[in-house]
């Protein structure tokens, strides 16, 4: 397996025009000249890959206009990790921020940001939503022109804060219509290029339906119980299986669930509807995923549980429509979120002072084959695991891994060290855990060196 990923940042990708860089001043394009797009960024909060399927304009408006990749992941599975990803393009390694409780700011300079580098190329940009934490207050960031920071009961629905600029208000009306609000204020007065990263708190407990969708949220969910976890770790082994009154708990809080994530589609659509009345749609890249998936109750974990390498909780939506983005879907591996980094650094012909980690989409695009043998790093310390101490007492020590597009491997620091692997083609629900199987033992080396080698890079 040929390693592909760190380090690798711009470049055109042949036969496709439309996804070479663009600088500041427009490019040359059959004659003319084209100006940056426009770049609109949505995270919504803990949402798993999916429940993309239960919000109806997120489907219209962008996968059925645009690109789906279909194995996009975080290498933490938390939302801090994932939001300093995305502002330094960096491997949590490099960036430092590996739990909810590392401020951006501690390890961080906050001036080699994507934010910087977009507004230097001469765009309008906007914070909108959840940043980090309430820690990361006060002054406003460098390089945002625009911020409307959650802040202090930040996933709560009424009662929370926003830093309007560097003062902090108290907004009446609920967060989701808030927030729809400022998004649409922040269109209607952006000159272009702009560069908006919006960042609901939709998909985050505690569950609180927006008034317009509290009679919403029809789930169909699968039956998530695992009979038998002896091929698990011995922290999942000790875990008692999930009754029939958890499951019905995780049914009905999944219910509430949809229902917030509803009122983001909401905004989905409004933004769609504010870019094409305004004539800007078609010069408009507009970008949705999350900042990481979480586990519903799979292999015994408590439910809400996500900081661990299991799919449900490292693969997450990844949707883009707007001009490079044609209706396909990739398979190819794509990095949560060092690939959005590098991908807005491209598209705006930005200049970054940071080595970045990830891959522009386009180029994966442009040609996806190339990238059916990329390696993605899997990188988590022992805090955050489980939503509340399992019953055991007993949580998963730091661990490092390796994803395929087929494969990955999960080793943990441990004595002795802890493997795990699975085959996701044959088996995407990772129920059966083939690290010591005869027939996967080539598998494994040839995973582990290439785990090793992302580490050291």
């Amino acid at each position: 397996m040929a390693a592909v990923g760190a380090g690798t940042v711009l470049g055109s990708s042949a036969g496709h025009p439309d996804l070479l860089p663009v600088s500041r001043r427009g490019r040359r394009h059959g004659g003319g000249t084209r100006r940056p797009p426009n770049l609109i960024v949505i995270f919504a909060d803990d949402m798993r890959k999916d429940e993309a399927r239960y919000m109806p304009s997120l489907q219209r408006l962008i996968a059925a206009k645009g690109t789906t990749f279909e194995a996009a992941r975080h290498n933490i599975a938390l939302c801090s990790p994932a939001r300093a990803g995305f502002l330094t393009g960096q491997y949590s390694k490099r960036h430092q921020v590996r739990g909810q409780g590392d401020a951006f700011h501690q390890h961080n300079d906050t001036k080699k940001t994507l934010a910087v580098w977009l507004h230097s190329a001469g765009y309008r940009t906007g914070i909108i939503g959840k940043y980090f934490t309430s820690r990361e207050g006060g002054t406003s960031p460098p390089g945002w022109d625009i911020r409307r920071q959650l802040a202090t009961r930040i996933q709560e629905q009424y009662g929370y804060g926003v830093w309007d600029g560097n003062e902090l208000r108290k907004p009446e009306r609920d967060q989701t219509r808030y927030l729809q609000r400022e998004v649409l204020a922040f269109l209607d007065d952006a000159t272009e290029p702009f560069f908006l990263w919006f960042t609901p708190t939709a998909g985050h407990t505690p569950f609180q339906a927006p008034p317009t969708h509290e009679r919403d949220g029809r789930v169909t969910w699968p039956d998530l119980r695992e009979d038998d976890v002896s091929d698990k770790p011995p922290w999942i082994q000790l875990l008692s299986p999930i009754t029939d009154d958890v499951l019905l708990g995780i049914r009905n809080g999944e219910r509430k669930r949809i229902q917030e994530l509803l009122g983001l589609d909401d905004t989905i659509a409004a933004t769609i509807e504010r870019l094409e009345a305004s004539h800007r749609l078609a010069n408009t890249v507009v970008v949705f995923t999350s900042d990481n998936g979480i586990l519903w109750g799979e292999h015994r974990i408590p439910p809400g549980s996500k900081n661990l390498p299991y799919e449900p909780a490292v693969r997450v939506p990844c949707i883009a429509r707007g001009p490079g983005f044609p209706h396909t879907t990739i398979h190819q591996p794509v990095h949560m979120s060092m690939d959005l980094t590098a991908t807005c650094v491209e598209l705006a012909g930005a200049t970054p002072d940071l080595p970045l980690d990830g891959v522009s989409l386009s180029r994966i695009i442009g040609d996806p084959s190339s990238y059916d043998d990329r390696q993605l790093l899997y990188d988590r310390d022992a805090r955050e695991a489980f939503t509340f101490p399992p019953p055991s007492g007993m949580v998963p020590p730091p661990a490092d891994g390796v994803f395929t597009r087929n494969r990955k491997l999960i080793r943990y620091k441990s004595e002795p060290t802890i493997y795990e692997l699975y085959d996701l083609d044959a088996d995407p629900e990772e129920l059966s855990n083939v690290a010591d199987h005869p027939d996967y033992l080539n598998d494994r080396s040839e995973l582990e060196g290439a785990l090793d080698g992302l580490l050291a890079s």
